[in-house]
């Protein structure tokens, strides 16, 4: 059963590559954290402590980009709108 969540966690990080290069970042962001999570798991379990390590710092460095990622979606226009990068106004704030 181990072994499975193994594979599967490296199946997740895999299509998180995928994901990235089809400029779907923040869907890759979220499946390399559950591919991540699930090495931790399977880490622990092994007790390979040193990937474990790095699984977690990956996983930091995630939500760091997932954080860059929403802060530079928004922007305020000179009307007091807010536009995101695809253009759209959105409510007056």
């Amino acid at each position: 059963m181990i072994e499975l969540l193994g594979w599967l966690s490296t199946g997740l990080v895999l299509a998180g590559y995928i994901l990235n290069a089809n400029n779907k970042r923040l869907g890759a962001m979220i499946t390399w954290i559950i591919g991540d999570l699930g090495w931790v798991t399977y880490d622990f379990y092994i007790e390979n402590i040193s990937h474990l390590v790095l699984s977690f710092v990956i996983i930091s460095i995630n939500i760091y980009g997932m954080y860059n990622i929403f802060l530079s979606c928004k922007k305020i226009d000179t009307q007091g709108y807010r536009v995101y990068k695809h253009g759209k106004k959105l409510n007056k704030n």
